[in-house]
């Protein structure tokens, strides 16, 4: 069975310690800026970021990608990212 798509995080801690949901209205606020966002639609905002997670989650248990790389493509990889970094070396 495929684990469940796990690119988001569904809560966030408030700046007091406290986990706040995304649900919930809790606006992270980060970076060099630190500003409020004030005249958002947030019901919007929710609606779309769930439907989108709904529709990544059924893209996620359709495809047939393995969970992992194989140990012959890892080192494929590796070995392309040497070569790039090096100039191609």
């Amino acid at each position: 069975m495929r684990r469940p798509y796990g690119g988001f995080r569904d809560q966030a801690e408030d700046g007091r310690g406290k986990k706040q949901s995304w649900s919930s209205g809790f606006k992270l606020l980060a970076g060099p800026e630190k500003s409020k966002l004030e005249d958002t639609d947030a019901a919007f905002h929710e609606k779309e970021y769930q439907r989108l997670r709904v529709e990544l989650q059924a893209a996620h248990d359709k495809s047939n990608l393995p969970e992992l790389p194989s140990e012959k493509t890892r080192v494929a990889l590796n070995n392309l990212l040497v070569r790039v970094r090096l100039g191609g070396r």
